[in-house]
């Protein structure tokens, strides 16, 4: 990750946690923060890589005292975060992110899987019955017939 990618991600993180000031403050600290370390003859990934992720540095900053406007938590997956958030009814909510390609894809697959079930336990359904609703429905047919035949 470059310095431009963590400052996107940082302001991403903040933006929906803490006032616009306080995103462009928390931006412009950790620019300031990179480019002196940096200027000291480190590397831009050795620094970047010391600070850690910006979606948990977001998370530290929004639960200091004065900047805590929703409850919010990321907990670190493989690939991504899910986020936990409290609704309106102090529920528990989880977003979960699908940043990745591999996410959607295995979203999509998860999908079709289910729609496959499904059709399948309604055939199924509809095959058992068949023997039994086949001759019914032939009945029925048969008894229409001839009572419009009377009439």
């Amino acid at each position: 990750m470059n310095r431009s990618e963590f400052i996107r991600e940082l302001r991403e993180a903040l933006k929906s946690n803490i006032s616009e000031a306080d995103v462009q403050e928390n931006v412009r600290y950790y620019t300031g923060y990179i480019e002196e370390e940096v200027k000291k003859g480190r590397s831009e990934n050795e620094v970047i890589d010391e600070l850690g992720d910006p979606w948990l540095i977001a998370k530290t900053i929004s639960i200091t005292p004065g900047n805590q406007s929703s409850y919010q938590s990321y907990e670190s997956a493989e690939d991504g975060y899910v986020r936990t958030e409290r609704d309106e009814n102090d529920r528990r909510v989880h977003v979960w992110n699908f940043n990745s390609k591999w996410k959607i894809i295995l979203l999509l697959v998860a999908i079709v899987a289910v729609l496959f079930l499904v059709f399948s336990i309604i055939s199924g359904i509809i095959s058992l019955l068949m023997p039994i609703i086949g001759p019914l429905l032939v009945i029925v047919i048969i008894i229409k017939i001839f009572s419009n035949r009377r009439n």
